[in-house]
């Protein structure tokens, strides 16, 4: 099978992009939302905290980007983000809640307009708890 060549501008977008909503990010955040420690912009990592890379792969690489969004993403420390010491990232569930209070609806409706074929399980229980589906 042979693989699609990569386009360098979508490379080039998707690193704009995460550069953007990192920005963003740390603009309300400046403590990990795993550990609570303060964070700088220079050493702090975006995790997508509800729906990973990992998710949409089955997706077209030009609409792989709308991960990148801060109803998604969080800030970490490199040691949540990357586990050492018995740290690790939060998990989806904790950060839909948290991304929930601070977002509200705004952040259903940006999940619910994502192109899954098939939402993970996870989602669609806690969306079927807000009375979604």
């Amino acid at each position: 099978m042979r693989r699609r060549k990569l386009d360098p501008a979508i490379g080039e977008q998707t690193a704009q992009i995460r550069a953007h909503v990192k920005a963003q990010l740390f603009e309300r955040d400046i403590f990990c939302r795993g550990c609570g420690d303060l964070i700088q912009i220079a050493n702090c990592h975006m995790h997508e905290g509800m729906i990973s890379r990992g998710d949409v792969q089955g997706w077209p690489r030009e609409r792989r980007h709308l991960i990148f969004s801060i109803f998604n993403c969080v800030l970490l420390c490199p040691s949540c983000n990357v586990p050492a010491d018995g740290k690790n990232p939060p998990p989806r569930d904790r950060v839909f809640d948290e991304q929930y209070a601070l977002y509200g609806a705004p952040m259903i409706d940006w999940l619910i307009a994502l192109p899954f074929k098939h939402r993970p399980a996870w989602l669609t229980a806690k969306l079927k708890s807000f009375g979604v589906y």
